[in-house]
């Protein structure tokens, strides 16, 4: 194939003229944690994370119920991901917050002056860092994994400009996420308002007057009824694959579809 100028082939496929491929273990420093049977926690020190708070957050991790002293920290920067077990495959990456340390089955990377950690956190969380790992019985990434690995590299100007436009693209989903979890507050707070009563629409405002039920105090012009005498109840049928054709006069909706 002809390639596009200002591009180049290489290991990793086509990248701009002016990046590098560079093994990942020459740009940052490797390091695991310690058993938590090692070290003795504090309510203040160090925030010390074991895979369970890598639960907490979307691209940083700070909190934590775990504080220790005496030990050696990783610098706030570096990133933190599972190197053992079945939480491998959950992708879950982070960024440290601040200066921090972790138990044996998490591994964090520091970067060199060279690289920028929310780039690297970026390649590591799109290319998925679970297909480094070793597939025996017990999933791991060692050093072995992390020394050779391939990383398009740019320069570190370039680097910080991904960087910042993807963090920006974050802090909009961020925002767009506690707009949608408001307006889902607001509809939750309408709906109590007018399935109770409490509140009548325009319409319906002059029936002001109000009474004791078994369901509580609602609208005197309303009733409570039961459910049965509303609506009419039916069960599904397990179909057999062989009846189940493209066309028909009916759709038949499986319980897996209503997610």
């Amino acid at each position: 194939m002809e390639l596009t100028a200002g591009y180049k082939q290489t290991e990793l496929g086509v990248i701009p003229e002016d990046w590098e491929v560079r093994q990942l273990g020459d740009l940052v420093v490797i390091n695991s944690g310690e058993s938590p049977s090692k070290v003795k926690f504090n309510q203040n020190g160090i925030p010390y994370f074991k895979v369970d708070q890598l639960n907490i957050g979307l691209n940083y991790i700070s909190s934590t119920p775990y504080f220790v002293t005496n030990t050696k920290k990783i610098v706030a920067g570096s990133i933190i991901f599972p190197k053992r077990g079945a939480a491998i495959f959950t992708n879950k990456i982070r960024i440290l917050k601040l200066n921090s340390f972790m138990d044996t089955n998490l591994m964090t990377l520091t970067c060199s002056a060279k690289l920028n950690e929310f780039y690297l956190y970026s390649v590591l969380s799109y290319f998925n860092i679970s297909s480094l790992a070793d597939t025996t019985s017990i999933p791991q990434i060692n050093n072995k994994h992390i020394i050779p690995y391939l990383i398009r590299y740019p320069s570190l100007q370039e680097q910080t400009a991904i960087a910042k436009v993807l963090t920006d693209v974050d802090d909009l989903l961020e925002s767009l996420d506690k707009l949608i979890a408001k307006k889902r507050d607001i509809k939750q707070a309408t709906m109590q308002q007018l399935l109770t009563g409490k509140t009548r629409l325009p319409s319906f405002a002059n029936n002001q007057g109000y009474k004791q039920t078994e369901l509580g105090v609602i609208p005197e012009d309303w009733e409570v009824r039961e459910l049965g005498g509303l609506v009419s109840f039916y069960k599904g049928s397990g179909l057999p694959k062989k009846v189940l054709t493209k066309n028909g006069s009916f759709s038949c909706i499986h319980y897996g579809e209503l997610f």
